[in-house]
C-alpha cells in the first residue's frame, strides 16, 4: 500500500505540473487550444489540490466534495473532446452526445443521494472510458498521419486519453467487483501513472525530452545537406531547404523569401499556390516563370516584414486581408514564420504554412527558429563556397592572363621593332616626296607603334602584379603639349578629338607615362561610345595642380561598379554586354601611372549619358 500511496503521490505531482504549464502558456497565448487545455487539466489539479490541502491541515473533506470530484471527472469527456476539436473536424453527433453525456451524469449526481449504486457508478466510468478511447484512437490516428515531434506528442496524448480512461474504468470495477478490489486499485493507480507521464509528455515535456523530440528531423534535416547541395543554384538549394523545413515540421508546405536590398524585394525561389495568385492577384506580389517578388506595400519599407523572432499566426485571413481570397482557396489556416539571419542583420523570412494551427505551438516556434538558423547558415556556407570557387577560378584566369601577355610581348616584340624600322627608313628615302599629310600619317603610326612597344611592357608587368610603374623620367613642360600630341594622333587614327583647355598646365611629369595614360583613356572612350560619337578633352590648372577630363557620351558604367573599374583585370558589365576587346588592364595601369606622380584619378558615370574620367595630378610631382 505504501507503494501505492508513492505512485500516487507522483502521479498527482505531474498531473499539477502539467495544469501549471498549460495555464501559463495559456495566459501567454490566449487562444481557444490553449485555454481548453488548460480547462481540461483544471478538474484534476482541483482535487488532488483540494486533497493535499485536507491532508496537510488534517480536515474532514466535506460531503459536497464527493459529488463534486465525481462531477468534475464526468466532465472530462467533453472538455477532451473540446480539446481534439480544436485541432480536427468532429462529428456534430460526437460533441451532441459528450454533452448529453456530461448533463445526465450531472443530473444524476444531483438527483441521487449518495453513495451511487456499483451500476450506476461503473455506467458513468464506462461512459468516462468510452470517451477517452475515442480521443486516444483519434490522437493516435493524427499522429500517425503526420511527422516529426508532432507525431510524438500525439501518442503522447493518445497515451495519456487511452491510459486515463482505463484508470476510470479500473475504478469503477473495483465497486462492482470488491473481491479483486487490490487488483483494481494496482490496476487504476498504474494506468493513471502512466496517463499522467503521457500528457505531461505532451503539454509540459522537461526541456531535455523537447530536445530528444526533435532530434531524429533536426538530424535528418541536416544530413548530408551541405555535401547534397553542391553545385547546385542558390534557387535549388532553397527549393530543397523549403522540402526538408517542410518534413521535418509536418507541414504542408514552406517558402524560404530572401531580402534583395538592390530592389527593395523579398525573392521566393517558388511560386506557391502560383495559379491561385493569378487567379486572386495581390498588389506588390510579382510572379516570374523561376520565382516570385514580395513588395511593400504603399506607405511601409521591407524592415516592415523581417521579424526579429519566430511568431505564430493562428488566423492568416484575419492577419493578411489582402490574401484572404488565396489562403481560403488553398486551405492555409495557419502558418510559422522564423527570421533568417546571417550574423545580425535579418535576410529573409522563413515561413511554414498548415491547413489547421499547430497542437504545440511553443516547439514549432522553436523548431522554426532552429531550422531557419541551420538555413541561413548552409546559405552562407554555399556562398562562401561559391566565392571560394570564384576567386580561385579568378587567379586561374590572371595567370593566364600573363602567360598570354608574356607570349604576346615575346612575339611582338620583333614584327614592332621591324615596322618601326620600315617606316622610318621610308621616311628617309621619300627625300621631302611626301606631303604633309601622309607623313604625319607615318610619324602616327611610328609614335603609336613605338607607344605600343611600351604599352605591352607596362601590361605584363601589371600582369605578374607589379604595381610600381618603375623610375619616372620627369621634366618641366606644359601638359597641355602631351594632351594636343595624342589629341591628333587619335584625330589621325580615329576621328577628331576636342581639346579644351584653362588656366597653367605646366608642371614635372614624365612626358611619355601621361601620354600612355591619355592614350589609354581616349581610347577606353571611343570603344564604349557609339558610331560617331564624341570623345573630348578637358585641361584646366590653378595654383597647385593641373587636372584634365576625358568625356564620351556613351552607354555608362553602372553604380555598383564604378568603384571598381581602376581594379586589375577588372572588366564592366557593358564591355561584356558588348564584346569590346580588352583584359581589364588598361585603367589599372592608368591608375598606376597617376598615382605614381602623387596623383589621383577617379570616373563619374549616368546611365545613357556617357562617362567621364579625372585625373587630377601635383604641378611638382
Amino acid at each position: 500500500m505504501i507503494a501505492l500511496d508513492f505512485f500516487q503521490t507522483i502521479t498527482e505531482a505531474l498531473f499539477i505540473v502539467t495544469f501549471l504549464a498549460t495555464v501559463y502558456r495559456a495566459l501567454r497565448r490566449p487562444r481557444r487550444w490553449t485555454v481548453d487545455a488548460a480547462l481540461f487539466f483544471a478538474g484534476p489539479a482541483f482535487l488532488i489540490a483540494v486533497k493535499w490541502m485536507a491532508l496537510v491541515l488534517r480536515l474532514t473533506p466535506p460531503d459536497w466534495l464527493g459529488s463534486m470530484s465525481a462531477l468534475l471527472i464526468m466532465a472530462l469527456p467533453y472538455l477532451l473532446i473540446r480539446l481534439l476539436g480544436d485541432f480536427l473536424q468532429l462529428s456534430a453527433m460526437v460533441t451532441t452526445a459528450a454533452v448529453a453525456g456530461l448533463v445526465l451524469a450531472a443530473m444524476g449526481l444531483l438527483l441521487i443521494p449518495p453513495p451511487l449504486s456499483p451500476v450506476i457508478a461503473l455506467m458513468m466510468a464506462g461512459y468516462v472510458a468510452a470517451y477517452a478511447g475515442y480521443a486516444a484512437l483519434i490522437f493516435a490516428r493524427e499522429g500517425h498521419s503526420t511527422r516529426g515531434i508532432s507525431r510524438r506528442r500525439m501518442y503522447a496524448v493518445a497515451a495519456g486519453a487511452g491510459f486515463g480512461g482505463f484508470a476510470v474504468a479500473a475504478a469503477g470495477l473495483q465497486g462492482v467487483w470488491p473481491g479483486a478490489g487490490l487488483l483494481w486499485q494496482i490496476l487504476s493507480v498504474g494506468s493513471a501513472l502512466l496517463s499522467a507521464v503521457g500528457f505531461m509528455l505532451a503539454f509540459a515535456p522537461p526541456p531535455i525530452v523537447r530536445r530528444l523530440m526533435r532530434q531524429p528531423e533536426f538530424v535528418e534535416f541536416l544530413q548530408n545537406v551541405v555535401v547534397s547541395l553542391a553545385g547546385r543554384t542558390e534557387r535549388e538549394v532553397a527549393l530543397e531547404l523549403e522540402r526538408r523545413v517542410a518534413n521535418a515540421m509536418a507541414a504542408e508546405g514552406a517558402a524560404l523569401g530572401l531580402v534583395n536590398d538592390t530592389r527593395g524585394v523579398i525573392v521566393l525561389s517558388r511560386q506557391p499556390y502560383a495559379d491561385l495568385l493569378v487567379e486572386h492577384p495581390i498588389a506588390g506580389v510579382t510572379l516570374f516563370p523561376d520565382r516570385m517578388e514580395v513588395s511593400p506595400s504603399p506607405g511601409r519599407d521591407l524592415n516592415d516584414y523581417l521579424i526579429r523572432r519566430a511568431v505564430l499566426v493562428d488566423q492568416v485571413e484575419q492577419a493578411a486581408p489582402e490574401w484572404r481570397a488565396v489562403v481560403r482557396a488553398a486551405g492555409i489556416r495557419a502558418l510559422v514564420a522564423a527570421p533568417v539571419r546571417f550574423q545580425t542583420a535579418t535576410a529573409g523570412l522563413l515561413c511554414v504554412y498548415s491547413a489547421r494551427p499547430p497542437v504545440f505551438a511553443e516547439d514549432d516556434l522553436e523548431m522554426a527558429q532552429l531550422l531557419a538558423d541551420q538555413c541561413a547558415v548552409v546559405l552562407a556556407t554555399r556562398r562562401l563556397v561559391e566565392a571560394t570557387q570564384l576567386a580561385v577560378s579568378l587567379e586561374r584566369t590572371r595567370e593566364m592572363k600573363a602567360e598570354f601577355l608574356a607570349a604576346a610581348a615575346h612575339d611582338l616584340k620583333s614584327p614592332l621593332t621591324a615596322i618601326i624600322l620600315e617606316l622610318q627608313l621610308l621616311l628617309r628615302r621619300s627625300n621631302g616626296d611626301l606631303s604633309d599629310g601622309p607623313r604625319a600619317t607615318i610619324n602616327a603610326v611610328i609614335g603609336q607603334s613605338k607607344l605600343l612597344g611600351e604599352s605591352m611592357q607596362r601590361m605584363l608587368e601589371a600582369s605578374r602584379g607589379r604595381d610600381d610603374v618603375g623610375e619616372l623620367t620627369v621634366e618641366w613642360f606644359p601638359l597641355l603639349e602631351v594632351v594636343e600630341e595624342v589629341a591628333r594622333t587619335q584625330s589621325v587614327l580615329r576621328r577628331p578629338v576636342p581639346v579644351s583647355a584653362s588656366g597653367a598646365t605646366e608642371g614635372r611629369y614624365d612626358r611619355s607615362r601621361i601620354a600612355q595614360l591619355l592614350t589609354n583613356l581616349i581610347d577606353n572612350s571611343f570603344k564604349y561610345s557609339p558610331e560617331g560619337g564624341e570623345v573630348r578633352v578637358n585641361v584646366r590648372g590653378d595654383a597647385t595642380h593641373v587636372q584634365f577630363a576625358v568625356s564620351d557620351n556613351g552607354r555608362g558604367i553602372p553604380p555598383e561598379e564604378l568603384p571598381h573599374i581602376f581594379e586589375r583585370y577588372r572588366r564592366s558589365r557593358t564591355a561584356e554586354d558588348r564584346g569590346v576587346p580588352g583584359m581589364g588592364l588598361g585603367l589599372y595601369i592608368c591608375r598606376s601611372i597617376a598615382e605614381a606622380h602623387n596623383g589621383e584619378i577617379w570616373a563619374e558615370s549616368a546611365a545613357g549619358k556617357g562617362t567621364t574620367v579625372f585625373v587630377r595630378l601635383p604641378r611638382a610631382a
